[in-house]
């Protein structure tokens, strides 16, 4: 390890993980020739570098790291009689980590890369979630089966004992930041393995070699990119490690010495476990990295987005600029009370056909729970078949070939609940209002996905996870009713995505609870004629709005689902609006004024509906989950929704404004969007 002072040294760098600048203290310097700048001031993402050197006074040299959170670890550095480590080694709270990685062995230069890491912590605890859920079913997987890894065509290693107590291995440290202005995430992640043995063969260009290797109080450091927008297979960029002990028998260390001079140099050497960190961090470092990407491609078969690049706020969201131009508005909304804004003379006096309505898509959204619903979909079935739980050590490999609710992967109760709880609530979300407040804003049609969970008997609404009851949305109904008792509002509650089906017995308890919050007399309700399937709900495209409130709100519940069923005068059995019957997910804001407007101007239909909203592409998911790993809380369509809102009136423009032969348009995070609110637009437009 000499050098040109002959004293222990080391370059250091402190990696700022979190989206916001920092400062870290380097101080308490004891006995220390070279120290480090403090404090340490680094932006997000940045990393603050330097160079480090114990002094040639005896005595053991030492400083001290005081990270953001305000965590402290004291730093050893020397040899010989005096040490190189770090007290404590990890915290607890992950939100800082380091590794003191030796350097080559075999050159003169700086003996170790001191690297720190200031983050969030938000990320260790899932990674230790999933290997406590798995670790010991691989262990007796391994066991009973062994496990054959291919390095690459040349080199195949199998592991026929895994000696490990799980709690032994922890993720101390890791988080993630996207490199500025590109869909590439950088991801540093430590684990530490207390003890471990790893036992089998390596087979290197046709020659075996038997292995028992065993590592104690082991720091592993690894640096990974992930693309967002998957036109690139995830991949390590950086590995580095240090170990407490290092053994290496067996007779793969001929095999080695062989195929590699420079392994049988590390050989004459002597084997200790500075000098197999230092050959790992250094000499064959690209080589082992190459190899672990080899393996990570070969499992992630390079996959692009169908969508492209990620699509941005606003404009940028795909928008033709020539329809953006301010809607035409029959009257100014500035002076309209929206919570009572259909009982104006005017619109009570206008038909259905020709009232414009604001309404809201997936509208009970706003209280979504951590709880999944029990209604799966074909394209995110694969929730369902996620568990809380650890795998069986029963032999069988810990992750099914084909995960189903009945053979699940398993996730630990920690990452499982950031999955369903975190990540899918972020992602579904479409409501930051409840029902009273979006009857308050005069939002008067409501798409609720109502379902009757057979956990607790109690009807539900639900977007993948289960919402609010549908209690508590029938009560808010019932309040805006009961402020608003001599009123002429005119409410519309189309119920669909039911599985009435699976529980007909159910039906009139539905009826039934909708009855005990809404009377009689606030209900509109439409019989199915003799011999149909369903009320023809274009039909009423002549009625006034007078004609079916009657001096008194009303709520017309829609059935969209099952029309074989009837609910005792309750739910009307109608699809509802006509609308356009589109199969694909909506990206952009072009795409999907493009598949509106031509919708639009082929209808024929008196009463029409515009679905103004957007879905995320997968990419833009990932890239909502990594942002919501470093600490910052958002809700992924409420971005999208911004931009397609602020977009709303220039498409409306478009297409005829108030003449315009639309009766509804709904809408995500109604609240969002332009200089004009979506209600007070469509309602301006009567």
């Amino acid at each position: 390890m000499a050098h040109p002072k002959d004293l222990t040294d080391a370059d250091m760098s402190i990696t700022n993980d979190w989206p916001q600048a920092i400062s870290v203290i380097v101080g308490n310097n004891d006995n220390m020739d070279d120290t480090f700048p403090s404090p340490a001031n680094i932006a997000s993402g940045s990393i603050a570098t330097g160079y480090v050197s114990a002094s040639s006074f005896p005595g053991q040299s030492s400083f001290a790291v005081t990270f953001s959170a305000g965590d402290k670890m004291t730093v050893d550095i020397g040899t010989g009689f005096y040490n190189t480590g770090t007290k404590p080694e990890s915290f607890p709270d992950g939100k800082a980590g380091a590794i003191l990685a030796p350097g080559t062995p075999f050159s003169t230069g700086v003996d170790f890369n001191f690297q720190f890491f200031d983050g969030p912590g938000i990320l260790p605890a899932l990674i230790n979630s999933a290997i406590q859920a798995n670790l010991p079913a691989l262990v007796a997987f391994i066991d009973a089966h062994g496990l054959i890894i291919k390095i690459s065509d040349t080199n195949v290693l199998k592991i026929t004992q895994l000696q490990i107590d799980p709690s032994a291995v922890v993720c101390t440290y890791a988080a993630g930041l996207s490199v500025p202005n590109s869909s590439i995430w950088n991801v540093n992640a430590i684990f530490n393995i207390a003890k471990g043995t790893i036992v089998g063969s390596e087979t290197i260009t046709n020659e075996t070699g038997n292995i028992n290797l065993s590592v104690s109080d082991c720091f592993i450091y690894l640096q990974a990119q992930v693309d967002t927008s998957l036109q690139t297979d995830p991949k390590v960029t950086a590995l580095q490690c240090s170990f407490g002990d290092f053994s290496l028998s067996g007779t793969i260390i001929t095999v080695l010495e062989a195929l590699f001079p420079l392994f049988a140099e590390l050989i004459k050497l002597g084997l200790t476990p500075y000098r197999a960190g230092g050959a790992i961090n250094t000499d064959f470092n690209a080589t082992i990295i190459s190899a672990i990407n080899s393996a990570i491609s070969a499992a992630f078969h390079s996959t692009k987005s169908s969508d492209g690049l990620l699509e941005g706020p606003a404009n940028s969201l795909g928008l033709d600029k020539s329809i953006i131009r301010p809607a035409t508005l029959s009257r100014s909304p500035k002076n309209i009370d929206l919570a009572k804004w259909m009982s104006a003379p005017q619109i009570q006096a206008l038909p259905l056909g020709q009232l414009k309505l604001p309404g809201t898509h997936d509208s009970a959204t706003y209280g979504l729970t951590d709880v999944l619903s029990q209604i799966s979909y074909d394209d995110i079935a694969l929730l369902w078949a996620l568990s809380n739980q650890s795998a069986p050590a029963n032999g069988n490999p810990p992750i099914p070939a084909k995960p189903s609710p009945d053979d699940p992967i398993y996730l630990g109760p920690e990452l499982y609940d950031f999955v369903i709880g975190t990540a899918v609530n972020s992602v579904s979300r479409t409501q930051d209002m409840n029902i009273l407040q979006q009857l308050q804003s005069g939002i008067r049609y409501f798409d609720f996905r109502v379902y009757f969970d057979s956990r607790d008997n109690t009807f539900y609404t639900q977007h993948a996870l289960r919402g609010p009851a549908f209690s508590d949305i029938l009560s808010q109904i019932q309040t805006f009713i009961t402020a608003n008792p001599s009123s002429g509002e005119l409410i519309f509650a189309y119920i669909s995505h039911t599985n009435l089906k699976g529980y007909p017995e159910q039906v009139p308890a539905l009826a039934k609870l909708v009855n005990s919050y809404i009377a009689p007399g606030n209900i509109y309700f439409q019989p199915t004629p003799a011999g149909g399937s369903s009320f023809d709900f274009q039909s009423l495209a002549g009625t006034t709005v007078r004609a079916i409130t009657a001096g008194a709100p009303k709520v017309m519940f829609l059935n969209g689902d099952y029309a074989q069923f009837t609910f005792a005068d309750t739910i009307t059995n109608t699809g509802g609006y006509a609308s356009l019957e589109s199969k694909n997910e909506r990206y952009t804001v072009s795409e999907m004024a493009s598949q509106e407007g031509q919708a639009l101007q082929a209808n024929t239909l008196p009463l029409w509906q515009v679905s103004w909203s957007l879905g995320a592409d997968t990419a833009t998911i990932v890239q909502n989950i990594l942002v919501l790993l470093t600490g910052v809380n958002q809700w992924c369509l409420q971005d999208i929704a911004t931009g397609a809102n602020a977009a709303l009136a220039g498409f409306l423009g478009q297409y005829g404004g108030a003449s315009g032969k639309f009766n509804l348009v709904t809408v995500d995070w109604l609240e969002l969007g332009g200089t004009t609110s979506v209600p007070e637009l469509i309602v301006g437009m009567n």
